[in-house]
């Protein structure tokens, strides 16, 4: 079984018994939305991703955290927890980025199939040749030779994805939102190319976060 279909029936095996994790405000000293980098889709896949996300939360009732342009995304590696950072901090991770970017090429992620789990709905990401996978192993190495630690130092990521929704809120029918993504567990979304590299902290906006760019390094 493939680790996209392993995700996808523990998700679906999570949310029939019950087992739903609900956002909260990233306040209050929370692990959860810091300082991250990221690359968000480009050209169509963003639009039809934020209509995705949409068409989720019409199905998973009110009070999630809906994505839209300005949080849709896909991590490339967690970095700290959320709060303000000096700027000597930020500029080594600015460096860490840019040192990587040049030396790495753009490339294409395919996003294609929508699943759900215990804390929302995603879309899935696919790519061919150097990918996501590169660029993480790449940001660790550069990330170590500055002294820098971030949250995803050892972990392997195997599952690469934009998140469409997340729960913050009771799901109104579980059962049709399985439905709903076991129609679209195939959708083909589109292409994104994947050529900028952000260095972003999330801001709670009352219904949600969105990503606020602290640096951004081109890929090559």
């Amino acid at each position: 079984m493939s680790r996209q279909r392993e995700f996808y029936e523990d998700g679906r095996r999570a949310l029939l018994a019950g087992r739903i994790t609900r956002e909260v405000p990233p306040t209050g000293g929370r692990n959860r939305w810091g300082w991250s980098l990221i690359i968000r889709p480009g050209g169509q896949s963003m639009a039809r991703l934020a209509t995705l996300a949409n068409q989720a939360a019409a199905v998973a009732g009110d009070g999630h955290w809906v994505h839209d342009s300005r949080s849709l995304h896909m991590t490339v590696r967690v970095l700290e927890r959320p709060g303000a950072l000096p700027p000597e901090r930020i500029a080594a991770y600015a460096s860490a980025m840019d040192e990587t970017a040049a030396d790495l090429r753009s490339f294409t992620v395919d996003y294609r199939g929508v699943a759900a789990h215990s804390g929302g709905v995603l879309a899935l990401a696919h790519w061919t040749l150097d990918g996501p996978p590169l660029l993480y192993d790449r940001l660790a190495i550069a990330l170590a030779e500055r002294g820098l630690v971030d949250r995803d130092a050892g972990r392997h990521r195997d599952l690469w994805y934009a998140g469409l929704l997340h729960f913050a809120a009771p799901v109104t029918n579980v059962s049709a939102l399985l439905e709903w993504t076991e129609f679209r567990r195939d959708l083909s979304i589109g292409g994104s190319r994947c050529d900028r590299l952000e260095l972003v902290n999330w801001t709670y906006t009352g219904s949600g976060v969105i990503a606020e760019t602290f640096h951004s390094a081109q890929l090559g």
